[in-house]
């Protein structure tokens, strides 16, 4: 599984991501976030943007 979340702005996608990372039934490949204080940047935008850096 990928999770994919802005990670910067309220501490709810923080805990999403412990979840995942300690469910056992999760194999959680990678984590995508958008940096801080890029209001304008989404998510689809960051994975669009790792995808293009990791090939």
């Amino acid at each position: 599984m990928i999770f994919i979340n802005d990670l910067s702005g309220d501490i709810d996608g923080l805990f999403a991501a412990e979840r995942m990372e300690l469910s056992p039934s999760v194999d959680l490949r990678a984590i995508i976030g958008s940096g801080a204080d890029q209001r304008e940047e989404t998510a689809a935008g960051s994975a669009g943007k790792q995808a293009m850096y990791c090939g």
